[in-house]
C-alpha cells in the first residue's frame, strides 16, 4: 500500500475513534477532514476509498461519507485494517478459517449445549430455505452459513477462540460474501454446503468429534478447490493461490 495513503488512513482511523463516530455518523465535508487532517483532498478521497472497501465507510452521493462500523479496540483494530488488499488477504483469511473452524467442529461435538444444538438447527433450516435469485437473497443465504461457523465456534465453548473470531468476523463475513455469491451461480454448489452442514451438525448431535473434524476439513478443501477452479477459468475477480497444501 502506498505509505501515504496509509498514513492518510492511519489519520482518518484516530480520527473516527478520537471522535468516537458511532454506526450512522456523518464524517465533515471533504475540505474540512483534508484540512483537519492536514492531506490533500486527493489523498483523502483515496483512503476513504480504501476504508469503504474494508466496510467501516460509506460514501452516500450528495448526502457525504458515513461511518458503517466503527473503530474497534486495538486487538479487532489491528486485524480489520491490515494493509492488505483481496488478492493477499483472501488465501490468508482462508488459511485462518481452516485453523479456528477445524478444531471448534471438532471441540463444538464435545461440549455443545441442547441449546446450542437447537440453534444449528434452526440455522441450517434457514439456510435450506435460501432464495438465490437476486443479490440481496444470495447475501441473505450467505449470512446464514457464516451464523452456522459462528454458531460452531460458540460451541466450542473456549473464550479465546471467540474472541480472536470476532476481530476476524469482519474479515471473514465479506470475504465470504465474495465468494459465496459467485459459487451460488454454480449448479448444485449450494445443496453440497447445505448438506455438508447437515451432516456436521448430526455430527455434533452425536457428540462425534472426529466425524465432526473430518466433515468441516472437506467443507473447506471443497471451498478452496471451488476457488482454484474459478480463478483458473478466470471467473473469479482475482487470481486465487492457496497457502496452504494438502
Amino acid at each position: 500500500m502506498n505509505r501515504k495513503r496509509e498514513k492518510v488512513i492511519s489519520k482518518l482511523k484516530e480520527l473516527i475513534k478520537n471522535r468516537m463516530y458511532t454506526k450512522g455518523s456523518k464524517l465533515p465535508s471533504e475540505r474540512e477532514l483534508a484540512e483537519k487532517l492536514g492531506v490533500s483532498r486527493s489523498l483523502l478521497r483515496e483512503a476513504i476509498i480504501t476504508l469503504e472497501a474494508w466496510g467501516v465507510l460509506e460514501s452516500v452521493e450528495r448526502h457525504g461519507v458515513f461511518v458503517v462500523q466503527p473503530i474497534m479496540d486495538d486487538f479487532i483494530a489491528n486485524i480489520q485494517f491490515m494493509p492488505m488488499w483481496l488478492e493477499d488477504l483472501l488465501p490468508q483469511v482462508m488459511e485462518i478459517r481452516w485453523l479456528l473452524y477445524v478444531s471448534s467442529a471438532e471441540l463444538a461435538a464435545e461440549r455443545r449445549t441442547a441449546e446450542e444444538l437447537t440453534k444449528m438447527k434452526t440455522c441450517i433450516q434457514k439456510l435450506k430455505g435460501g432464495n438465490f435469485q437476486t443479490e440481496e437473497k444470495k447475501k441473505e443465504s450467505s449470512n446464514w452459513e457464516i451464523a452456522l461457523h459462528n454458531l460452531y465456534i460458540s460451541a466450542a465453548h473456549n473464550t479465546i477462540m471467540e474472541r480472536i473470531n470476532e476481530g476476524l468476523d469482519s474479515l471473514i463475513e465479506r470475504n465470504a460474501h465474495l465468494y459465496n455469491i459467485i459459487f451460488m451461480e454454480i449448479d448444485d454448489w449450494f445443496e453440497l454446503v447445505v448438506s455438508q452442514h447437515e451432516q456436521l451438525v448430526q455430527a455434533i448431535e452425536e457428540k462425534n468429534p472426529r466425524k465432526a473434524k473430518a466433515i468441516m476439513v472437506q467443507h473447506l478443501e471443497d471451498s478452496i478447490q471451488k476457488l482454484e477452479k474459478l480463478s483458473e477459468k478466470g471467473l473469479f475477480p482475482f487470481e486465487y493461490k492457496r497457502t496452504l497444501t494438502r
